[in-house]
């Protein structure tokens, strides 16, 4: 899902002044909100409190490289130069797509499952959304970049939808197999809690006897 949604949004942000406004105001405003949460973090949680900061830095990064990026701004950008940008985009895309489909997700659980059983139960898990988020994104953005759809996208439809056709071969596999790993690799550290916390295991067997 997350595949198509960051093809979209790169292409908006290289063709259109204003949705390049758009996306660099927003990754502004949420790099300035997370760096806020992460102030407000406890004392004893160094390692939420460093990954808050990267995600906030890393988004800041991204909301002026997308004022970078648009087409008609960017004149004295080689194709190959924007290539590392596209990758840091790409990167805060996923990111912000993942982690936004995850609290939705999370709202909607605790709307029709019990409150006492959270969506994600440990923070590895968490981190595992990260990394894999971190690692299709940068794949993503690159691509994207290397293959220069943005100058394949002005020439004409044809062309659009060919080199759109090209990523998506790419993009696609990669993005479900990626999807699918990260789900096998959740399912395990469940697993792995579960077995070294006995109140999640009573948890999933209450909800399975429920269910």
């Amino acid at each position: 899902m997350y595949a198509t949604h960051s093809q979209c949004a790169l292409i908006e942000i290289s063709l259109s002044p204003f949705f390049a406004l758009a996306f660099g105001f927003l990754f502004l405003v949420s790099g300035f909100a997370v760096g806020w949460q992460a102030t407000q973090e406890p004392a004893g949680t160094a390692v939420n409190r460093t990954l808050l900061l990267c995600f906030a830095s890393l988004t800041t990064a991204s909301g002026f490289t997308s004022f970078l990026l648009e087409r008609d701004w960017s004149h004295g950008l080689s194709a190959r130069h924007k290539v590392p940008l596209y990758g840091l985009l790409g990167v805060s895309l996923a990111f912000s797509i993942n982690f936004s489909a995850y609290e939705l997700l999370a709202k909607l659980h605790q709307c029709v499952c019990d409150h006492s059983t959270p969506l994600v139960r440990t923070e590895w898990q968490v981190r595992l959304i990260a990394v894999s988020s971190v690692l299709t994104g940068l794949f993503f953005g690159l691509t994207f970049g290397v293959m220069d759809l943005e100058d394949e996208l002005v020439k004409s439809h044809y062309h659009m939808r060919h080199a759109l056709q090209r990523e998506s071969r790419i993009c696609y596999p990669v993005g479900a197999c990626a999807g699918t790993l990260s789900a096998l690799a959740g399912q395990l550290l469940e697993i792995q809690a579960e077995a070294n916390d006995a109140d999640l295991a009573y948890i999933r067997n209450a909800r399975s006897d429920y269910l």
